[in-house]
């Protein structure tokens, strides 16, 4: 089954997530400590720290696609 959310339904916790990261060396912050700051790791940093802040119901996967300059993009899925 698939379960459609609503962007304002996570707009909260979607714009909390953007404010911790935004104009902040990657390096600087805890998650990355030990890692280089690829776009592919923010991907997944960046999904399990919103994932875990959305609380729908039946909601059994959540997918991310971050792009960078219009043409790189990576992205993360995980299923519970």
């Amino acid at each position: 089954m698939i379960v459609k959310v609503d962007v304002c339904e996570i707009e909260p916790e979607l714009d909390a997530q953007v404010a911790h990261f935004k104009r902040k060396p990657l390096n600087n912050l805890s998650e990355f400590k030990g890692l280089n700051p690829s776009l592919k790791h923010f991907a997944r940093i960046f999904h399990n720290a919103l994932a875990s802040r959305i609380r729908v119901e039946g909601l059994t996967a959540v997918s991310l696609q971050i792009f960078e300059d219009g043409s790189i993009r990576a992205g993360y899925c995980e299923k519970y």
